[in-house]
């Protein structure tokens, strides 16, 4: 299996960033458009890619620590996963509505995040 070094992780922060913009932004929009709703969610949803994308990519570039790509893979995709999560039910809630499946996202986000990093951890120990 291949490990991604540190040029592949500045891409990824570098994605990783642009998404936490284009979150930001999309919320700023979203919520001027309804009517002085605001959703804890819609707040929130920036904070994803930022804390969970941006924050642990600068770890990894700053340690030029190898990541092998599934374990990468595994982590973007629970980021993405709760994203959406928190973008569906921000939607929802300015709506009205109750969002019954946040619960689908966010146990699906996090067994994808912990399978991440548990992949990372045997990978790491089996290098050592």
């Amino acid at each position: 299996m291949s490990t991604s070094g540190p040029r592949n992780i500045s891409k990824i922060l570098n994605s990783y960033l642009i998404a936490f913009g284009f979150c930001s932004l999309f919320a700023i929009i979203y919520e001027s458009f309804a009517k002085g709703i605001i959703s804890f969610w819609m707040l929130c949803m920036p904070l994803v890619p930022f804390f969970l994308g941006a924050v642990p990519a600068l770890i990894f570039e700053r340690k030029q620590a190898p990541i092998s790509d599934l374990a990468l893979q595994l982590w973007n995709c629970g980021v993405i996963t709760l994203t959406v999560g928190f973008l569906l039910n921000g939607i929802f809630d300015i709506f009205g509505t109750y969002f019954d499946m946040f619960n689908i996202f966010a146990i699906s986000g996090g067994v994808l995040l912990v399978l991440g990093v548990a992949v990372h951890i045997v990978k790491f120990r089996k290098n050592s």
